[in-house]
């Protein structure tokens, strides 16, 4: 029988690389372009100012509480588009609003 002490240690992912909880949906989004940034992409400022800034389909950034909206914004790296994007969600909670972004 093998036991857990006997296996290897668990890796746990790393941290997040942005803040989770944010006062403001503006403040959430920032950090989501800010992660990319520091990913070392660079955001396309008219897909950007079209799709978050604008609203996008949800006509407003902020979501309602309980509500979510996701966003999918085109990436460049050294000046050329990428396949990659940045998708990112905000959750509206009471006041406060949740992040979680990544790039594929």
């Amino acid at each position: 029988m093998i036991k857990l002490k006997d296996l290897a240690p668990i890796h746990r992912l790393n941290e997040a690389k942005y803040e989770i909880y944010h006062r403001s949906a503006t403040d959430a989004s920032q950090e989501a372009k800010e992660y990319a940034e520091m990913e070392g992409y660079e955001v396309n400022e008219d897909d950007w100012n079209s799709q978050v800034a604008m609203g996008g389909k949800y006509g407003r950034l902020r979501p309602s509480d309980g509500k979510t909206h996701k966003f999918s914004v085109r990436l460049t790296k050294s000046g050329k588009e990428v396949r990659e994007q940045l998708h990112f969600q905000i959750h509206g909670m009471n006041g406060r609003y949740e992040l979680n972004a990544y790039i594929q």
